[in-house]
């Protein structure tokens, strides 16, 4: 670190914070085309929310056993939270977020119940071997445990 250095950047998307959701936000934008620049203030292996590890991953509503698509989440969510919510993200959550669980999935993290210790159980999907929580019936949060997710995806 070069304290009163300064380097000048250019790119088409600026994001703020390398926790979850700005790494992945980065990869998106890449796969995209643009070019990126990610703004961390520590290591992305250890900050914001996936610091501590991770439980669930939130609106995979385009994995193959969910039966809510990214446009219905959206308009219940702008319905739930009265229009205090931006539907635009939340509809970019949905959209992406199954997409960057399989990415996750072909760098080696685990996500899937290959060992069927869970078979048979009601928040199995059996075809796909996903784990879910919160909404057996709609199945858009898949249950991913492990303290070393962001470690090994970052």
């Amino acid at each position: 670190m070069h304290y009163g250095k300064e380097n000048e950047v250019s790119c088409d998307v600026l994001v703020l914070g390398g926790g979850y959701s700005g790494c992945w936000a980065s990869m998106g934008a890449i796969k995209a085309g643009a070019r990126v620049v990610l703004v961390e203030k520590s290591s992305t292996q250890t900050s914001g929310s996936g610091g501590g590890g991770l439980v669930q991953w939130y609106c995979a509503n385009t994995n193959p056993a969910c039966k809510i698509s990214p446009e219905e989440w959206t308009e219940a969510n702008l319905e739930i939270f009265s229009g205090w919510r931006c539907g635009i993200t939340t509809y970019i959550q949905c959209r992406e977020s199954y997409d960057r669980l399989l990415d996750m999935e072909k760098m080696g993290v685990k996500i899937r119940d290959s060992e069927n210790e869970f078979k048979g159980a009601e928040f199995r999907d059996e075809k796909t071997g996903f784990l879910f929580c919160q909404d057996y019936e709609n199945k858009y949060n898949i249950r991913v445990c492990g303290v070393q997710y962001q470690a090994i995806a970052f």
